[in-house]
């Protein structure tokens, strides 16, 4: 009836867990006072103060931050690390990717060649415009190993 329980005000950072439906903030000024000490926001400072001048907001408002946060403080080493963890995160998806995607070719290649050979009844079926295609097929066969284990590398951009 009043929104007891609700909460719509989510983080604007993606990766956080206060991003998701249900885990959000029923104030602005929470989500921008945990934006700021979490996240090391530094937004738009008139969104902030707009946000918190809604009714009970005065002696907040008087007061300051709610938590202060000192310079160099543990939360910018903080926020730098779960960006490199995320960067890392990503590069290794970014790989997988790739691996998967190698693999499928790898797979189709072999199903080619195998098909060819199959329907290869003698030696003298063989043209040479079908010899150098199974040459060329063959060597890009065996090119997938270099390219699928240059994919636990990481990948330049």
């Amino acid at each position: 009836m009043h929104g007891h329980g609700a909460r719509p005000n989510l983080c604007h950072y993606v990766d956080c867990e206060r991003s998701v439906t249900g885990h959000g903030f029923p104030r602005r000024y929470n989500l921008f006072d945990h934006m700021r000490r979490v996240h090391g926001w530094q937004g738009d400072k008139e969104e902030a103060s707009t946000s918190m001048d809604g009714p009970g907001s005065g002696s907040r408002k008087a007061r300051g931050q709610k938590r202060k946060v000192a310079s160099g403080s543990t939360g910018d080493k903080k926020v730098e690390k779960k960006m490199k963890v995320n960067k890392a995160a990503q590069q290794q998806q970014q790989r997988d990717r790739q691996r998967a995607r190698l693999s499928q070719e790898w797979s189709l290649k072999k199903q080619t060649i195998a098909d060819f050979l199959a329907n290869l009844n003698e030696l003298s079926e063989l043209s040479e415009a079908d010899n150098s295609r199974l040459i060329k097929d063959f060597t890009e066969f065996c090119a997938f190993r270099e390219k699928y284990q240059g994919a636990k590398e990481p990948l330049a951009d």
